[in-house]
């Protein structure tokens, strides 16, 4: 994985490597199928060349309330997206306890 720039990995990139590190290895396929799904539906498109410390309560609060009209789909994104930068804490990508997604409330 590369960084982009002096702000760190970009959202796409922390993607990349929770799907290879994480994703793929722990999870049964189908739970992988879903969050690749997700992944390129909603979160790449609109996180994507974010670097992954641009990702904030506010932007990914937009995210979930454009998505009123799919809550399952809403909130399982926003499940993802807070998996993955869990992930990006642990491996020291950004801030512990920075998680923008554990703010957000759920339909």
């Amino acid at each position: 994985m590369s960084v982009a720039g002096p702000k760190g990995p970009t959202v796409a990139e922390v993607a990349e490597r929770y799907l290879a590190e994480h994703v793929e290895v722990r999870l049964k396929p189908r739970t992988v199928k879903m969050i690749r799904a997700d992944l390129d539906r909603t979160i790449l498109p609109e996180f994507g060349r974010l670097p992954i410390e641009a990702v904030d309560f506010e932007r990914v609060a937009a995210v979930h309330s454009r998505m009123y009209h799919v809550p399952a789909m809403a909130n399982r994104t926003v499940e993802t997206l807070s998996a993955m930068m869990s992930m990006a804490e642990t491996w020291g990508l950004c801030p512990a306890n920075t998680n923008p997604c554990r703010r957000v409330i759920k339909y």
